[in-house]
């Protein structure tokens, strides 16, 4: 799963946040570069799939795949991350010419996303529900000028379901912080 399996390339990023050590950095670079390549193997015009997406979501059947976001949406914004944050940990060893391509690359993901799965009509991503909005929003791969209206898609639905959310594992983390982050952790 590429949300699972991101670890690989977040957890030594946090830990560098974290302690300003770039050991974990270093120790685990190549294999971050050969996890991101696995994915991109994976990819078809830079979305990702086959993952577990947003799994155990609330929606009308039993939990377990998840039922409101499609799988391609999770996936794709952790593949996003990724290449964002292989970007950040180039630029800190001092590797600028993999550090701009992983940057190039993550800018490409984030077109083909905001290209399949955003819809104008509507302001919001997929199939609305939470999850689809607050991973992109948190990530910040939603334009400039469609923040609020993911942002109002995302407290919407959250009334629309009795004030309780239908995010699951993957996407609960990510639904609070845009809710923090938009100043409604009401």
């Amino acid at each position: 799963s590429s949300e699972w399996g991101s670890s690989v390339i977040l957890v030594p990023w946090q830990q560098y946040e974290f302690t300003g050590d770039k050991q974990l950095l270093s120790q685990y670079y190549e294999p971050m570069k050969r996890y991101f390549d696995h994915l991109k193997s994976k990819t078809h015009d830079n979305i990702l799939g086959g993952g577990l997406g947003d799994w155990f979501d609330i929606g009308p059947k039993a939990p377990w795949l998840p039922q409101l976001t499609p799988i391609e949406n999770t996936d794709t914004c952790f593949y996003y991350e990724d290449a964002e944050v292989l970007s950040k940990i180039a630029r800190v060893l001092g590797k600028d010419d993999d550090a701009s391509q992983y940057a190039s690359v993550a800018d490409a993901i984030r077109a083909s996303f905001n290209q399949a799965f955003f819809k104008p009509d509507t302001g919001l991503y997929s199939t609305g529900s939470e999850a689809s909005n607050a991973i992109p929003y948190v990530m910040n791969m939603v334009d400039p000028e469609y923040r609020s209206s993911v942002f109002d898609g995302i407290v919407q639905d959250i009334g629309k379901h009795g004030n309780s959310f239908t995010t699951g594992e993957v996407a609960y983390r990510y639904l609070l912080r845009a809710l923090a982050d938009g100043g409604r952790s009401d």
